[in-house]
């Protein structure tokens, strides 16, 4: 990539150069003599500076408009209801070695003595334990309605979770109908199912009371006793998939998460959830402590890059469109000296001269405009997978834009437009 960067560069700057060098040799001697030092170029070299700007421009729209787009997705991705709390949970992934804990009773034993204990520390509200946090990527499972005959692969499908009596609680999913799962649960056939798993298990029903299994056809039936509210399960821009929560003793996993809710520092009750997974078994590998906050930040993170990286080119894009208007029009301005101090010396107005100088640099600044948000509709509608909840052409984001860019390229007329407006009349005379 560097090679490639350093190649396109080299060339550019080579052909950028040959432009001016064949134009000078096929300038007459004779010409460039009865010249005047003072004389403005040509309507075609006129035409081409403005081109470059309005292309400079139009390619600052592109990058702006696009950067902006990906900004409004983000954060509007990053103010979307997860259907779980945020704050103030800390979390800890757990291994369990089938060595150890070969049966589900020494599974139980240990998550029960680990949560009791972890729920006795300062400033733990609740603690509770699952086989997969929210986020974590939603694991399918063919679901039989009692009363379905159809084959499994026709079957509705939804994520099966493990928990204990505590989870919904902990990680503040609501409970919207019925009940939630109790410690007193463990042992029954049991089970809280989500919107989304509602409506597509028994829809336009009551799910209330209603009666499913998973697994072997023979396996006994589950009852659902509460309906939750959803939750995200892959990534904040994905629908929510279809849950069904039963309780942890119906299902062993080698892999657990500990969830705890605190009003504490997270990093003191996760050295403290630490210490405990030490004390309780010695041998288990402990990893870091991770707030749900940061979990979510992380879920995201590749469209934080993504919106950085557009943003940062954007920027730079936005600075070169702003050098060149101002070099452009200084230039304008420094070989129509002796026209302005001709123009001061019948009586024009400074200001007039000014804002003539200001219109000339806008003029190729809004034919770019026009250009860059065409170019931006057809590469918002490229990008339309990448956003969420943002239109390619949203209003806003491209109104932004253009008053960025206005606001850019109205600084750098300015300059050397006060320039011109300053220029002494008898001085711009004897340039002559």
């Amino acid at each position: 990539m560097l090679s490639l960067t350093a190649g396109i560069t080299l060339v550019t700057g080579l052909v950028i150069g040959l432009l001016p060098a064949v134009r000078s040799a096929r300038t007459s001697p004779a010409d460039v003599l009865r010249a005047s030092a003072s004389t403005t170029d040509g309507p075609a070299a006129g035409r081409i500076r403005s081109l470059l700007v309005s292309m400079e421009v139009a390619a600052s729209v592109v990058c702006l408009a696009v950067s902006a787009l990906l900004a409004t997705s983000f954060a509007r991705v990053m103010a979307v209801e997860a259907g779980f709390a945020r704050e103030g949970i800390v979390t800890m992934d757990l291994v369990l070695p089938e060595v150890r804990y070969d049966t589900t009773e020494r599974a139980q034993a240990f998550m029960r003595e680990l949560t009791e204990q972890v729920r006795a520390l300062p400033g733990v509200t609740s603690a509770a334990v699952t086989d997969r946090l929210p986020l974590a990527g939603p694991s399918g499972s063919a679901i039989m309605v009692e009363g379905d005959t159809r084959p499994r692969q026709v079957r509705p499908s939804a994520a099966i979770r493990s928990t204990d009596g505590e989870y919904l609680d902990t990680m503040g999913i609501r409970v919207t109908s019925g009940r939630a799962i109790t410690p007193g649960d463990n042992g029954r056939r049991v089970a809280v199912v989500s919107r989304t798993a509602a409506a597509r298990l028994w829809p336009q029903q009551d799910p209330l009371g209603r009666r499913f299994r998973f697994g072997p056809d023979d396996s006994p039936f589950f009852e659902v006793v509460g309906v939750a509210a959803d939750v995200r399960g892959l990534a904040l821009g994905s629908e929510p998939p279809a849950y069904i929560y039963v309780p942890m003793s119906e299902n062993y996993y080698a892999m657990i998460a500990l969830a705890v809710r605190t009003s504490a520092d997270p990093s003191a009750i996760g050295a403290a959830m630490a210490g405990i997974v030490r004390k309780l078994d010695p041998l288990l590998p402990r990893p870091p402590a991770r707030t749900m906050a940061s979990i979510v930040d992380d879920s995201e993170a590749w469209r934080r890059f993504q919106s950085n990286l557009v943003s940062l080119l954007a920027a730079v894009t936005l600075l070169l469109s702003g050098i060149g208007i101002y070099g452009v029009v200084s230039q304008a301005v420094s070989q129509r000296t002796a026209e302005f101090g001709i123009r001061m010396a019948l009586g024009a107005e400074a200001r007039r001269i000014g804002a003539s100088v200001v219109g000339q640099g806008l003029v190729p600044v809004a034919l770019g405009l026009v250009a860059g948000l065409v170019i931006a509709a057809g590469v918002g509608q490229l990008m339309r997978s990448l956003l969420y909840d943002v239109s390619p052409t949203e209003a806003v984001p491209l109104a932004v834009v253009c008053v960025i860019l206005l606001s850019v390229a109205t600084v750098a007329s300015l300059i050397p437009a006060w320039r011109a407006s300053r220029i002494d009349p008898m001085l711009a005379l004897r340039t002559e």
